[in-house]
């Protein structure tokens, strides 16, 4: 046997558990990441090549369009800040964190004219009528934050963040420097019960992971990315 030839053992392969077919045990939740509702802006992959137009919401995984307003059941709201590497210096990601220290509030804060260089998000892990047994994250920040907040104080209000379901818009906004979109949400009607059992068991499978996504750094909407009107929205 030659030194390039490489000899299989049974132990090399991974053991199968019981889960999807063709799926190995040592595929864990940190090699998944969930599919997050993408409002394209101008700076947009999807819109930059082509793909679809500015103001469409989009399945990040399967680039499918969701027709809007998404009807959505949440499962999960938490709080996360990124902080960003600007995209003249390269991009990427510099941090993440739910634990928001003094040090990650002072990146989270104005000083005089000059900008957070940390964005906060609210985030929510949810089920999409018509996109059934597929979760998804929905993120509000930046320009959509305020969205967030009004999502997140309706859930802190029901009780239960399975209890009623919410349809999620678009907006645009026209700035001085330019028109963007933004996230708009609002009640819809209580969840069915069957509705409300899928919701809690993905509660209960998400509660106590990390939630890994392709978070959009500099794409997101902000009135100093500047978009064309379009189909006369």
């Amino acid at each position: 046997m030659s030194k390039k030839e490489v000899v299989v053992t049974q132990a090399a392969i991974p053991a199968v558990y019981d889960g999807p077919t063709g799926m190995a045990a040592n595929i864990g939740t940190s090699d998944l990441r969930l599919p997050r509702v993408a409002l394209q802006q101008a700076l947009s992959p999807s819109v930059v090549d082509g793909t679809h137009k500015v103001g469409a919401l989009v399945n990040s995984l399967t680039q499918e369009e969701i027709k809007a307003p998404a009807v959505i059941t949440p499962c999960f709201v938490f709080k996360n800040v990124i902080k960003w590497k600007p995209r003249e210096q390269g991009g990427g990601m510099l941090y993440k964190t739910t634990n928001i220290t003094a040090d990650v509030q002072k990146d989270l804060a104005w000083v005089g004219d000059q900008k957070p260089t940390a964005d906060a998000y609210i985030n929510v892990v949810c089920l999409i009528d018509g996109q059934e047994g597929m979760p998804v994250l929905l993120s509000f920040c930046k320009t959509s934050y305020k969205a967030g907040q009004d999502l997140a104080t309706l859930v802190q209000l029901s009780g239960c963040a399975w209890k009623f379901k919410y349809e999620i818009g678009t907006k645009l906004i026209k700035g001085a420097k330019g028109s963007y979109y933004i996230f708009t949400v609002k009640r819809a009607a209580k969840t069915t019960e069957e509705e409300a059992v899928a919701a809690k068991e993905l509660y209960e499978n998400v509660k106590g992971l990390s939630i890994e996504t392709d978070f959009e750094g500099d794409t997101t909407a902000t009135e100093q990315a500047p978009i064309e009107d379009t189909d006369g929205l």
